[in-house]
């Protein structure tokens, strides 16, 4: 398809100018730095500050509440959105959470929010306006890829600077999704998730007043396979319009085929969107009642609208083979990006987004020289910077020794390591986007501009002196425990998706009589200090089909049976509404606000035992595997439901709490 040769020719001359335009001339002088864990950083500035240019900085899992200046070229990667997150503090040192004001800078791997998403602090004049912020026309290449940045007041704020790539981010429920001012020229924004943002999607502002000086412009920019739906305002709007600027469609337009818009084609309304003012616009998720409007607004407005060349498109996001490029997905990968394993594996999964080519050619998803496993070195960091330039450092290669391809469910199966258990360490599966792996249309994986990296640690055996279970804690027979509780420290479950745990917001949901029984527990209760939660626990039993039903919870929490017993050694998943039946808040509305080092206890039989949190994540409702993952020692998951859409009537994510016991009072 022509449309698609002139995309992937125009992505590679981006990637060329990102790679090779400034980068320094002596790659193999360049260093990696670790942030989090023995031995590393431990802020992720103090880490910008030691680095030089052309240097690598990893970020271990983990919560990092700091705004971050990136002043160096240097490429910053997460250890996975799902575990890696930038939390933007009040009153920081930036209105950005992350500011850039480097050229040739990789951010990869993130979650990017801020501080303050509640009703207490949402007028908050010292809040975060912007997730990533860039500006000034010295600034170019920078590569945004695989983050998800929610929960800001902006997205991305991109003012008067160009030449940069955006590819593969969830950039969704934030206030707006992406403003462009002034001369925004020469932009790859690729395959970006733009949903549910409470304004618009993306918004082209005049900040020149109608001078026209800088210059309002995007040219040679490409908005290529996003999904740009949902969007409460609408999804693209151009208020670049009046005094001295060019007439609309005429030099000032900007290039939106082949993008998903909810629909095969989009609305058009020659007219600026009206939106509440921001005070307002406190959504149910944060503790107000802001809900999206009804009817839908158009998709493309502003009295600029006519600059917006857009596309009708006959497939959705999913389906054009041409829209998005081949993509690693979590559903089916197995270890999970982020996973901490109790025992060595030999063997590992990789899934795709779309069929790949599997015909063992160079570049066939069955050909074990497009995966690079390998183990870090004695300084725990990661020396390899990508496929292309092969290991680096002292990092250990582990032998890739077969792959094969499952055209059906789109899934490489990799033995590894000549079929012996990898031993405790760090390790990082790359699937080779650099080299590069292709879909039988001959779009490469990550556009041929980067690879797809699965971090995983395996944990040595446990001894018994490393696991702080609780001498005081209640014997089995002591308490009472519901059938189908797993011993202490058990994994053994089957499951197929976390439990809805939301109704529809602004109406109220009649619930019929109780289909099943919860167990009642006795004297357990769950307390959330830093939100005032106080709430009973029971015991919710697994269905024959592997789910639970807590739609008559009400304001109790669910112990999900099946995983350990709370208070027990093991992961205890217990969950709660985020919005009743009753059309009022849920007890777990805001448990999305809570940081690392927030308490919670589980008061059991005249003790308390407290739990400090370790992570807080946004997955998709099928991710069991974050949920449930096994645990040595006592261990908490919240889980509650987050952004309902009214279109599907359900909520499109699930909140993970999950915290680690300390002390026993």
């Amino acid at each position: 398809m022509k449309l698609s040769i002139v995309f992937k020719a125009f992505t590679a001359l981006m990637i060329a100018m990102l790679v090779f335009g400034a980068l320094p001339t002596s790659p193999a002088r360049a260093a990696t730095l670790c942030v989090g864990g023995g031995g590393c950083y431990p802020t992720i500035q103090a880490a910008i500050d030691a680095a030089a240019a052309g240097d690598t900085i990893n970020v271990n899992a983990g919560t990092y509440n700091e705004d971050i200046t990136i002043n160096k070229s240097l490429t910053l990667s997460g250890a996975g959105s799902a575990t890696t997150i930038i939390v933007g503090q009040i009153g920081g040192l930036s209105s950005a959470t992350v500011r850039i004001t480097a050229s040739n800078v990789i951010i990869q791997g993130f979650t990017i929010t801020r501080a303050g998403n509640n009703s207490v602090d949402w007028n908050n004049a010292s809040l975060n306006s912007a997730g990533i912020a860039i500006q000034g026309t010295a600034i170019t290449s920078v590569f945004i890829q695989s983050n998800l940045i929610t929960g800001n007041r902006t997205g991305i704020d991109i003012n008067h600077s160009s030449g940069h790539i955006i590819i593969g981010n969830d950039i969704s429920d934030n206030h707006t999704g992406m403003i462009f001012r002034n001369t925004t020229n020469n932009l790859s924004v690729t395959s970006n998730k733009i949903m549910n943002n409470r304004t618009l999607g993306v918004l082209f502002l005049d900040a020149s007043g109608g001078s026209n000086s800088p210059v309002q412009s995007a040219i040679g920019s490409w908005f290529r396979g996003n999904n740009i739906s949902g969007n409460w305002y609408g999804q693209v709007a151009d208020r670049q319009t009046g005094g001295a600027l060019p007439a609309p469609n005429t030099t000032n337009t900007k290039d939106f085929q082949g993008n998903w818009w909810g629909a095969p084609a989009p609305t058009v309304a020659i007219q600026n969107s009206v939106e509440p003012p921001y005070a307002s616009l406190l959504p149910v998720a944060y503790g107000g009642s802001a809900v999206p409007p009804s009817p839908p607004q158009p998709d493309i407005l502003g009295l600029a609208a006519e600059n917006i060349l857009y596309s009708s498109s006959p497939c959705d996001y999913y389906s054009c083979p041409w829209i998005t490029p081949l993509l690693i997905t979590t559903i089916g990968s197995s270890p999970a990006d982020g996973d901490i394993l109790n025992a060595g594996i030999s063997q590992l999964a990789v899934a795709f987004n779309k069929d790949a080519l599997d015909d063992g050619s160079a570049q066939a998803a069955n050909n074990v020289v497009n995966y690079m496993l390998y183990e870090y070195g004695g300084d725990s960091t990661s020396d390899t910077i990508n496929c292309m330039s092969g290991i680096g450092g002292d990092d250990v290669n582990i032998a890739i020794n077969s792959a094969t391809y499952d055209p059906v469910t789109y899934t490489v199966t990799i033995n590894v390591n000549g079929g012996i258990p990898l031993s405790a360490g760090r390790y990082r599966l790359l699937v080779c986007g650099t080299t590069s792996i292709e879909d039988n249309d001959n779009n490469e994986l990550n556009w041929g501009a980067i690879d797809s990296a699965v971090n995983f640690t395996v944990l040595a055996t446990p001894t018994p002196t490393a696991s702080p279970t609780p001498t005081a804690s209640p014997t089995p027979t002591a308490s009472p425990t519901p059938a189908g509780s797993l011993t202490p420290g058990s994994s053994s479950l089957n499951a197929f998706a976390l439990p809805a745990t939301g109704f529809a917001t602004g109406r109220t949901t009649m619930l019929s009589s109780p289909s099943i029984a919860y167990n009642a527990l006795g004297d357990l209760w769950l307390e959330i200090p830093r939100l005032g939660v106080k709430m009973p626990i029971v015991g919710v039993p697994q269905t024959v089909n592997g789910n639970w039903d807590v739609s008559w919870l009400g304001n109790n929490a669910g112990w999900l049976q099946g995983t350990a017993f709370p208070t027990w050694s093991g992961n205890s998943a217990i969950t709660g509404h985020v919005w009743g039946a009753d059309n009022k808040a849920g007890p777990f509305l805001s448990i999305n606000t809570l940081w690392y080092g927030d308490r919670i206890s589980v008061h059991a039989w005249g003790q308390e035992y407290v739990y400090e949190v370790r992570s807080v994540l946004q997955v998709e409702p099928n991710a069991t595997t974050s949920a449930f993952q096994h645990k040595d020692v006592p261990w908490l998951t919240l889980i509650t439901c987050r952004s309902y859409d009214e279109a599907s009537d359900a909520y499109r994510y699930r909140v993970l709490v999950q915290a680690v016991q300390v002390t026993i009072k």
